[in-house]
């Protein structure tokens, strides 16, 4: 075990705890957003057909717009029997997407939470 060595985080841009449902263009793949960054995500589904490609686009439902991103496969997870996750880098994320990012940090860090 490293006993003693500091740990230093692996990611370049800091995890964002998310439940966003996402779709997947030009194919029939729906699923939930369990992480994002400014440069990736994680994606959980119960389906079967990720996109196994190289590259896919999909889209964020946001209230006052729909976010479009391009994304590239890095690392599919499976549990037991069938494909259940796919952590995908972004390629060129838009500045609305950037934008979305910061607020979501803004809103979820326990600094600016509201306590009752």
């Amino acid at each position: 075990m490293g006993y003693g060595v500091p740990h230093f985080e692996k990611r370049a841009f800091e995890r964002i705890p998310a439940r966003i449902d996402f779709h997947c263009f030009n194919i029939d793949c729906f699923g939930t957003i369990t992480n994002l960054s400014a440069k990736g995500m994680f994606i959980r589904s119960q389906q079967l057909n990720f996109p196994f490609a190289s590259y896919f686009e999909l889209s964020i439902p946001l209230q006052e717009e729909e976010l479009k991103l391009c994304a590239r496969v890095k690392r599919i997870t499976k549990t037991r029997c069938y494909y259940d996750g796919i952590a995908v880098e972004l390629v060129n994320p838009s500045r609305q997407y950037l934008e979305f990012i910061s607020r979501l940090r803004f809103y979820t860090t326990t600094d600016n939470a509201c306590h009752n």
